[in-house]
């Protein structure tokens, strides 16, 4: 504790050294624990994977910048360990750095550094966000996109309408839910004559025709394939027609993102003394609109959904909301920050720190002892991955380069193995575009289906096009694997079968 004190103290005259030395912190840390004590990649990780490979403009679930990035990294740094999960943290500290160059234009360097701090309170920053999945990743363009916008608002230059422009055609790539936030910006921009001044100059005009060219591929994509997400999107919308349902689903959401900012309400309540009055005047009204806007705007418009629509809003959904909750908390309530709020603030805030990762590391490693959940990252893809591809390559000596069939147990192979087959995922054509049918006859692949992957056994849902497949397929004896922890889990069971090469029918 000493040695905090002592760099909190050397580096107190210098917020941005502060800063940079917390964004390293978490970066090395959050992308070291993980790689660690995850012996198999996450779900979202497999399928981003599984997609990057073909380089799709668009997928049936959601748009394809985290295929892509995936795909990406692959290509850098091969099948290491830790580069999803360094990817990941990449992409929160580009988050926090968007809204700290925002707190510090807004409220100064001290103040902009406390309300970035804050948000290593909120768990979507740090307990959940070695998963790089599309939630992970509009992080960063969600808070890159405010930042250019309030810029933009404030200064009226080109190149910021043209960034805010680019940045919020990432955001929508990254996933459809990006337009919540976009439209609460141009709620923002409406709401103050500052940003209703900007309708006079070219600049709005310029970030809105920007975003629409550099979107304009995925929409002419969603257009030729009816929407196709739009499917996938209303399944997971629950929705409940019972009396009060909507009433309860919306409490429920209230408390879950509660319970995700507690951390968050915790530093806030130490950092602040009532006792001392507020050294800064308060910020400009502008400002102070456009940080309440963008810090809930998002989420009350998820409220009112799930209020008067009866939709239930997943927790993760709401994972980029709170960008700039830390910043509008610090900003309104004008903490004095003495340096014994700030001393306080740095003990508090490293025990919060601390907690995160020791309660991951806890999660992923001691859960299989005291739960009957069995998570994906104990699942044995390696091991799968080893007695498949060796199967296939003893019988027909060539490459596998096709598996078929539900997403985890295929996506870990086509990860594992050096060969990284293409996908067919649920034998259905029209979720698996890529593949090239007469290819496949002609080449065969393997066929995998979960019979007990999670902590339930699993109903087998085939289509039409995958019994075809599975009348040509030499059906396997069930693969009974332990998992990847030394807990008395059940172990996964996995059927498989053989679709031959053509020509060895």
């Amino acid at each position: 504790m000493s040695f905090l004190r002592q760099t909190i103290k050397n580096l107190s005259a210098s917020p941005q050294s502060l800063f940079w030395l917390f964004a390293l912190t978490h970066l090395v840390l959050w992308t070291l624990i993980p790689s660690l004590s995850n012996q198999n990649l996450p779900l979202d990780v497999i399928e981003g994977y599984a997609w990057g490979k073909e380089w799709l403009i668009g997928t049936h679930k959601h748009p394809p910048m985290q295929a892509w990035i995936l795909e990406s990294i692959f290509h850098l740094t091969g099948r290491v360990k830790w580069a999803p999960y360094l990817t990941s943290q990449i992409a929160i500290v580009t988050a926090f750095w968007a809204v700290w160059r925002t707190g510090r234009r807004i409220a100064g360097e001290k103040v902009g550094l406390i309300g970035v701090l804050l948000l290593e309170g909120v768990v979507y920053y740090n307990f959940t966000s070695p998963e790089f999945n599309p939630n992970v990743l509009q992080l960063p363009f969600w808070a890159l996109t405010g930042w250019s916008f309030y810029k933009a608002v404030k200064n009226d230059k080109i190149i910021d309408w043209f960034l805010c422009g680019v940045w919020a055609a990432a955001s929508m790539y990254t996933k459809y839910s990006s337009g919540v936030f976009l439209l609460v910006l141009v709620a923002a921009l409406l709401a103050h004559r500052d940003g209703r001044s900007r309708l006079k100059s070219i600049g709005p005009y310029l970030s809105v025709m920007t975003a629409s060219l550099l979107f304009l591929p995925h929409l002419l994509w969603l257009i030729h394939n009816d929407f196709l997400p739009w499917a996938y999107t209303m399944g997971r919308l629950e929705r409940n027609s019972a009396p009060y349902s909507s009433l309860v689903t919306t409490i429920l959401m209230v408390a879950g993102q509660i319970i995700a900012l507690l951390f968050a309400i915790f530093l806030l309540i130490v950092i602040y003394d009532r006792r001392h009055a507020p050294e800064r005047p308060p910020a400009a009204s502008f400002d102070r609109i456009f940080l309440t806007f963008a810090a809930f705007g998002p989420f009350l418009a998820m409220f009112f959904l799930s209020l008067f629509l009866g939709y239930h809003i997943r927790d993760m959904w709401q994972t980029p909301f709170w960008n700039f909750t830390g910043l509008w908390a610090v900003v309104f309530m004008r903490p004095a920050l003495l340096p014994n709020d700030v001393r306080r603030f740095a003990i508090a805030w490293t025990f919060v720190f601390i907690a995160g990762l020791t309660g991951y590391l806890a999660n992923e490693t001691l859960a299989p002892y005291v739960t009957d959940k069995c998570k994906r990252t104990i699942f044995p893809g390696k091991n799968l991955t080893q007695i498949v591809t060796n199967e296939w390559q003893e019988r027909f000596h060539t490459p596998l380069r096709y598996v078929i069939g539900d997403m985890w147990p295929t996506g870990n192979v086509a990860w594992y193995t050096d060969d990284r087959p293409h996908v067919f995922l649920d034998g259905n054509p029209r979720i698996s575009p890529w593949i090239d049918q007469n290819d496949l006859k002609k080449s065969g692949g393997i066929i995998l289906w979960c019979i007990h992957c999670g902590s339930r056994p699993e109903q087998r849902i085939e289509s039409e096009n995958m019994r075809t497949l599975m009348s040509h397929a030499e059906i396997q004896e069930p693969l009974t694997l332990k998992r990847m922890t030394f807990a008395k889990s059940p172990p996964a069971v996995i059927g498989w079968a053989i679709l031959p090469p053509e020509k060895m029918h």
